[in-house]
């Protein structure tokens, strides 16, 4: 199909107009077409230079000049120019009136208002300033208003509109948020210019999860609704680890809602809502417990570091007596003193019945487990590649049915490790020991339960090292004895072979040596 084109036609002419120097002239121009045509002026019949920043061509086509001087005197038209062709204006002229004073400008001449400046939308954390301005010209001089969402803004000590119609506001709130409109008027037209404020607000939650105790094969349910600016995103996290979506877990779209159908036991543990913004986050949890009986310990909220506080101290009386064993901690955290770049261990082990549940926190925040922090299967806490923001107050919470007790230890982060006279000769016999004992492991394992058809049955040798290696937990208690051992029969190997060794500090460094291995106490053999 033949696309059709109409012609440029002028539907307003600019007319004739008086100026005293440094004044501002207006000249009208409105054309119309299809496609629209591109407004073009021309001075004394030659186009004009619009690379002088005192002309503007407004948005409908007027031509502005401001600062005018004697060499603006002349003959202004207008062209309107498309695809289809180009119209031509009549001329109007600029007289110079040296005999009128400053109030008689003009008297004649009546232009619509036009913004010079508009307002930008605006983006604010609480209790910060913004400012919206807005700037207009016509003839007469229009009048300038300012409304929040079509309501009048009143001023107050917080909000302030300047002489020159500049609306600022101080400390923002939240409520100040909306679509503000600037609005430029006189009778002879009425224009309007928008922006939108938006106050950034941190999280906060106006639903906490409940603790739940239900039997297993329940549905466990657990909501969580927070608010903010901009909206918070939701994640859910059991033990220290993301929760996400699939099998027995579903998450409602948004994170209000998490719901575990046919519970186990193993589902019982901490389980926390963590809301976050581009202004910060905030955390709050609740456990559930999977069993007969009741358990109801007191929520934990967990806040962002500008907002934090340490986490409750739960009076274990409020548990019901039942059968089982209240938690106790065997091996504690204590305070650790590492270099950077380091890996360390925060031992804990705990004892009852049933197996209690391990949680662990930084300065009142959940740890989650990452690539740099890992729980064993003991239950200690693995940094690995430590920095200065590692250093803090790490706790030990162990929770089950009969119960709850914690226990903390404070990792300080140093720049430089320093080495004593016997370190390197203690960890050179460690390192050798190490890798025997790993070797002689492996080789066990690899007998043991990786034998051929029609191989010879286990000895009762291959059998006792078996019941010695039950589980990874059990070789890893063997494992640090053994290590341990060996590396105490290579150093007098060493030093009977004539190496030198600074006896104190020989027997510092085993002691450190015997921390990293393991928590479990290595009896002497």
């Amino acid at each position: 199909m033949e696309t059709m084109y109409e012609k440029p036609k002028i539907t307003e002419d600019p007319h004739d107009v008086e100026v005293t120097f440094g004044g501002t002239v207006f000249f009208n121009c409105k054309a119309e077409g299809d496609p629209v045509p591109d407004i073009v002026w021309m001075k004394n019949s030659n186009e004009l230079n619009m690379g002088d920043p005192r002309y503007s061509k407004l948005a409908d086509g007027t031509l502005m000049i401001q600062n005018t001087v004697d060499a603006d005197v002349g003959v202004y038209e207008c062209m309107a120019k498309s695809p289809a062709g180009e119209a031509k204006s009549r001329a109007a002229k600029m007289h110079y009136q040296k005999s009128k004073g400053i109030d008689n400008i003009n008297q004649n001449v009546i232009v619509r208002p036009h913004f010079r400046r508009t307002p930008l939308d605006q983006e604010s954390e609480e209790g910060g300033t913004i400012r919206l301005y807005c700037a207009a010209i016509g003839q007469p001089q229009p009048e300038i208003n300012w409304t929040r969402d079509d309501l009048p803004v009143t001023e107050d000590n917080r909000i302030q509109i300047t002489p020159d119609n500049t609306l600022t506001i101080t400390d923002i709130r939240r409520e100040d948020s909306g679509i503000y409109k600037c609005t430029a008027s006189s009778f002879v037209g009425r224009i309007t210019a928008v922006a939108q404020v938006r106050v950034n607000v941190a999280p906060s939650f106006t639903t906490h999860p409940d603790n739940l105790t239900l039997k297993t094969g329940g549905l466990a349910e657990l909501r969580c609704v927070a608010d903010g600016s901009p909206p918070p995103a939701i994640t859910w996290y059991k033990d220290g680890q993301p929760m996400t979506a699939g099998g027995r877990v579903t998450i409602a779209p948004g994170g209000h809602q998490m719901r575990v159908q046919h519970a186990k036991e193993s589902d019982s543990g901490l389980y926390v809502c963590r809301a976050q913004n581009s202004v910060g986050f905030k955390e709050t949890s609740a456990y559930i417990t999977v069993t007969v009986g009741y358990f109801s310990p007191a929520r934990v909220d967990i806040v962002s570091p500008t907002t934090r506080s340490p986490p409750p101290r739960v009076d274990t009386s409020q548990f019901s007596s039942r059968e089982g064993r209240a938690p106790k901690i065997i091996i504690a955290p204590y305070d650790i003193e590492a270099p950077k770049g380091s890996t360390i261990e925060i031992p804990c082990k705990t004892d009852g019945e049933p197996k209690p549940t391990i949680v662990w926190t930084k300065d009142g925040l959940s740890v989650v487990v990452s690539k740099r922090h890992r729980v064993s299967a003991v239950g200690s806490l693995f940094v690995s590649n430590i920095s200065r923001t590692d250093a803090g107050i790490y706790e030990c919470l162990a929770v089950n049915d009969n119960g709850q007790i914690r226990a903390q230890g404070e990792l300080t982060v140093k720049d430089e490790i320093h080495v004593g006279p016997g370190d390197r000769f203690v960890r050179v016999a460690f390192e050798e020991a190490r890798s025997a004992v790993d070797r002689a492991v492996n080789e066990t394992l690899r007998k043991l339960f990786e034998r051929d058809r029609g191989d010879k049955p286990a000895s009762p040798s291959e059998l006792f090292r078996l019941l010695r290696f039950p589980n990874a937990a059990a070789r890893d208690v063997a494992r640090a004895a053994d290590v341990y051992e060996r590396t105490l029969y290579n150093i007098r190997k060493h030093v009977e072979a004539g190496m030198k060794i600074n006896l104190t500090k020989g027997t510092q460094k085993l002691e450190e040596i015997r921390g990293e291995l393991c928590p479990f106490k290595v009896g002497k053999h």
